[in-house]
């Protein structure tokens, strides 16, 4: 699932054909399930996906069911970043049909340390190489995600034992009026 991390920082591995000399490996992409929040419903598709996806770097992935449909608040997309890029906070898509702008925020899963000022993953702002004067506060914590866990359930509605539900909830019925009030 990645990306994973040691204390804070991105643990990255690449495969090698074992001829090359092991300075000469190159490890410039990191793969990285980033969330994009806010697209209105019309969004919520697979192709439309990767396309808002493609805006964060190679998409690997999209979290969609077998129709190409995507529930939930947010769209889920396995990127390859670009190291040398910083990360994005927002992105903004046109819709040419209704000829509307939206500017989407995204969260990034088990986002290893970055920099609060350029965005860089690997170092944080005390590190930062960006002059004093232009360092500010333009990336922050919000940016993370917590850990996608897929559910193990075929999906449904828990229906709460009938006991526990009145524990919580005073029925006037209960006293012998006909209102039902939630306590």
């Amino acid at each position: 699932n990645g990306p994973w991390t040691h204390k804070g920082d991105a643990f990255l591995m690449v495969g090698v054909d074992g001829g090359a000399r092991p300075g000469d490996v190159v490890v410039a992409h990191m793969p990285m399930w980033a969330r994009i929040y806010d697209a209105p419903p019309i969004m919520l598709f697979e192709p439309v996906a990767r396309e808002i996806g493609a805006k964060l770097g190679e998409v690997l992935e999209v979290d969609a069911d077998r129709e190409g449909r995507i529930w939930g608040d947010y769209m889920r997309v396995r990127i390859n970043h670009d190291l040398d890029e910083p990360i994005r906070s927002k992105i903004e898509t046109y819709d040419r049909a209704e000829g509307k702008l939206y500017k989407l925020n995204v969260k990034y899963e088990r986002l290893p340390r970055f920099c609060s000022s350029c965005g860089h993953l690997g170092h944080g702002q005390r590190d930062c190489k960006l002059p004093d004067d232009l360092q500010e506060m333009r990336f922050s914590a919000a940016m993370r995600a917590s850990p996608f866990k897929r559910s193990q359930s075929r999906g449904g509605v828990v229906v709460p034992e009938a006991s526990s539900a009145r524990r919580f909830l005073l029925f006037e019925s209960d006293r012998g009026g006909d209102r039902l009030m939630a306590t």
